[in-house]
């Protein structure tokens, strides 16, 4: 477990501490337009510039997503104004149309300072148009005590670009005393529009809403099934129940509605995935709650990383109950592929992101990865699996299984598998999209997300909608006399994975994120991560949700 020290530090991000002693650098990652970060490969480099040789420590979580952190030369004392220079640069005919290019296309410098981010554009086009650039960047830094509260970077100093120049680039910094404490510094760079709590609030109550009206129904439903056996019971005894009684449905069904499903190891893997998966994602989320975490997009990694270990024992418990459910003998091979499917196809994802999106590419991190997750959740997983050996449970079916099983009807159109995984993925990502809209603009507009108690709230809500939906479906199945619930259960809810992605592709192009095929498919394998997750999640919360109201339903017949 001495591992898991590796990612600590990278837990609770805290701003640093400086003295007068320190320097305080600055530092870039790319080159962005309108706030939207773009490749070094596919626009201007940012070694186009004279940047300082020396490189500053490369985060791990820097290192495995991709960026690339380049100090230029503006170092400033901690609280000691200064000039410096910033960059120098002869504009020949190779690097004037890129300059010219980088203007026109409105590109913004994205500045890093204590984890702090802000963009500034490089030039503008006057009236005449004549293209022009900022020969100044004054940077006007606010500190209380030993911490760097906020900063501003304003542009100055228009000049004409022309071919065949010496541009030098300068930078001026003046540092202010502040009265906002470091606990509160994160709300300086929160914009108004987009920690609108309002919305927030509204989405809530509408899950709320929601969850309310399903569970009345669901509760309704039950009752008028109990009530129907109730009834049927009263009139016939067992050895004739199923000639005598004109019911059909449900009652039908209690010699197949616990007959093992087809593939069962492969939804055993995919069930045990999202188990993992909901725990990781809620006990990140709620971390992300009760710490205070400085751009807290990158060090996502380090919480996903340690709490996905940690969730895997739970993973190995379920998956290993869900095999004993089944008969399954093997049960190893479904615990490790429930521990390994995310982490592979996760980080392939991930990498075919990076590459198409021309960032550098670390083995030394994917290897780490790879290390950490082939020791630690293997050992946990099989933890797990161990203590749902000797306990047992839900090991004994509230039914016998009949020797022949049961011939299903032709079932209509709305039961179709693929109309109903269509009319419940929609609906639970039309749930969800007020978030990802937030979501997204974190991670991809460089927006500061800071509401994680309502994304937690929201998270929890949607899960449990996702298993509320699935016992909906579940019931005008089984009443169509159709005992095979076991898939459909996991795969209605999981489509919603596929329609975030959907709205993934619709935000690319509304908030034209790119410009190049390369970029496209970068965005898309990144997106493609966090609708797998979604997917995943749900579908388990599906899977959970019909399991408890099937055995629920069928415990209450007295059969024998």
């Amino acid at each position: 477990m001495n591992i898991f020290v590796l990612f600590l530090p990278g837990f609770f991000a805290s701003p640093l501490y400086f003295t007068n002693q320190y320097i305080v650098p600055i530092s870039l990652t790319s080159i962005s337009i309108d706030q939207r970060t773009l490749t070094e490969k596919d626009f201007i480099p940012l070694n186009l510039f004279t940047l300082d040789k020396r490189q500053p420590p490369q985060p791990f979580n820097f290192l495995f997503l991709g960026k690339k952190v380049v100090h230029c030369n503006l170092q400033i004392p901690f609280t000691e104004n200064k000039n410096v220079k910033l960059f120098r640069l002869k504009t020949d005919n190779q690097t004037f149309p890129l300059l010219i290019d980088t203007i026109k296309n409105n590109y913004s410098f994205k500045f890093i300072v204590d984890d702090l981010v802000r963009f500034c554009p490089f030039g503008v086009i006057n009236e005449n148009g004549q293209v022009q650039y900022y020969s100044n960047f004054h940077f006007d830094l606010y500190y209380n005590g030993n911490y760097v509260i906020k900063y501003d970077v304003t542009p100055q100093k228009l000049m004409d670009l022309l071919q065949k120049h010496n541009l030098k680039i300068t930078a001026t910094a003046e540092w202010h005393s502040s009265t906002v404490t470091v606990n509160n510094r994160l709300e300086l760079f929160v914009s108004d529009t987009f920690s609108n709590i309002k919305i927030h609030i509204y989405s809530l109550i509408q899950l709320i809403f929601q969850i309310v009206v399903i569970s009345i129904i669901i509760y309704l439903i039950y009752q008028q099934m109990m009530a129907d056996f109730n009834f049927s019971q009263s009139m016939v005894d067992f050895d004739d129940f199923e000639v005598k009684t004109k019911d059909r449905g449900w009652k039908m069904l209690h010699g197949d509605i616990f007959r093992n499903p087809s593939n069962s190891i492969l939804l055993t893997i995919f069930v045990g995935s999202g188990s993992n998966l909901f725990l990781t994602m809620l006990l990140l989320l709620i971390s992300c709650c009760c710490v205070n975490i400085e751009y807290a997009k990158d060090n996502f990694l380090y919480f996903g990383i340690f709490f996905y270990v940690i969730s895997s024992i739970f993973s190995g418990f379920f998956t290993t109950t869900l095999s004993n459910i089944f008969g399954e003998r093997k049960w190893l091979r479904s615990v490790l592929g429930a521990a390994y499917f995310f982490p592979v196809f996760g980080e392939l994802f991930l990498v075919i992101g990076n590459f198409f999106g021309g960032r550098s590419f670390f083995f030394t991190p994917i290897f780490v990865i790879l290390l950490i997750l082939l020791v630690p959740v293997l050992i946990l997983s099989i933890l797990g699996s161990i203590y749902s050996i000797r306990k047992r449970l839900f090991t004994k079916l509230p039914c016998e299984i009949a020797l022949v099983p049961r011939q299903i009807p032709k079932l209509p159109w709305y039961l179709n598998g693929w109309f109903v995984c269509l009319i419940v993925g929609i609906f639970i990502s039309i749930s969800f999209i007020t978030e990802l809209f937030y979501i997204l603009h974190s991670f991809f507009l460089s927006h500061v997300y800071n509401l994680y108690t309502y994304l937690t709230l929201t998270f929890l809500f949607i899960f449990v909608l996702s298993g509320l939906s699935t016992i909906i479906i579940i019931y005008f199945r089984l009443q169509a006399e159709s005992y095979k619930w076991q898939w459909i259960s996991f795969l209605a809810p999981m489509t919603s994975g596929l329609f975030v992605w959907i709205y993934c592709i619709i935000f690319y192009y509304y908030y034209s994120l790119g410009f190049t095929v390369a970029q496209f498919l970068s965005y898309l394998f990144k997106t493609l991560i966090i609708s797998f997750v979604f997917g995943l999640v749900n579908g388990f919360g599906g899977y959970v949700g019909a399991t408890a109201f099937i055995r629920v339903t069928f415990s209450n017949l007295k059969l024998d």
